[in-house]
């Protein structure tokens, strides 16, 4: 996490550019909407499975969802600037 923060800051200008800043956001975008969606998707296969998932589990997926639409936000908003 640490590493994707800084990466969001620099994609924001408040950093100084990181090496492949791009990559680095459409592959945190990815591995965080992957990620946010493990659970809900999970109990669509096996919905017998809900007493396994604990309150952690909800709020690291929600947690990890909306880091991923951040990034992928980000890397949208990237790409249409052209920086």
């Amino acid at each position: 996490m640490q590493i994707a923060g800084l990466y969001a800051l620099s994609a924001d200008g408040i950093l100084p550019r990181l090496p492949l800043t791009r990559t680095a956001l459409i592959v945190l975008a990815a591995i965080g909407l992957l990620r946010g969606a493990l659970v809900p998707a999970s109990l669509l296969m096996q919905p017998t499975i809900i007493d396994r998932y604990v309150t952690f589990d909800w709020v690291a997926a929600a947690i990890w969802g909306s880091m991923g639409l951040c990034f992928a936000v980000g890397a949208a908003h990237r790409r249409a600037s052209n920086i």
